[in-house]
């Protein structure tokens, strides 16, 4: 088994969803589920990171975001400010995954 940091946060999601055992047959709905679960990780991570920021660098995160910056440019601006960027995206996977699967 791959380590949270190790999955692209659309794998976690898939694989917190096959670990809940919903047996769906249709496919769309099983889509529908696994990126809502894709989008909970993603909200917990944003919220995390910008929980971490101070004021400037989070307006600063925004202007990125909103000018369409390129995806290198987002992850170098994230390194530099948020220390252990892996280990908070896991936190937030894992988070979600308890939530989900205690539901």
């Amino acid at each position: 088994m791959h380590s949270p940091q190790q999955f692209t946060v659309e794998e976690a999601a898939e694989q917190i969803f096959n670990e809940k055992g919903l047996h769906i047959a249709d496919a769309q709905v099983r889509i529908e589920f696994i990126s809502d679960i894709t989008a909970q990780i993603n909200d917990r991570i944003n919220a995390m990171i910008i929980a971490l920021l101070s004021e400037e660098q989070a307006i600063a995160l925004e202007h990125l975001n909103s000018s369409h910056a390129e995806a290198s440019a987002i992850r170098a601006f994230l390194d530099k400010h948020v220390s252990d960027l892996p280990s908070l995206i896991s936190n937030a996977i894992l988070a979600v995954r308890n939530e989900y699967l205690a539901g």
